[in-house]
């Protein structure tokens, strides 16, 4: 269970580091070529689906590691 819980709190920080930087360039490039509307917030929804896809990957990735580091530490006990 705590590897659970050890990966879903970085999936979460990645989550949102990585949404923060992707929205943040994203919207910064939109701006830089005057997009506004629906095609900026249709971006910007498309940008948050792929932040989360990828804090997704990193927890599987995150989870892998936190139960693998948990099966050594039951060996060494």
């Amino acid at each position: 269970m705590s590897a659970y819980l050890r990966a879903a709190v970085a999936g979460i920080f990645m989550f949102e580091i990585s949404a923060a930087f992707l929205m943040g360039l994203s919207a910064l490039i939109l701006f830089a070529l005057h997009v506004t509307g629906v095609i900026f917030w249709g971006v910007e929804a498309v940008t948050a689906i792929v932040a989360l896809y990828l804090s997704g990957l990193f927890f599987m990735s995150a989870l892998k590691y936190e139960r693998q580091a948990q099966t050594v530490e039951l060996r060494r006990s």
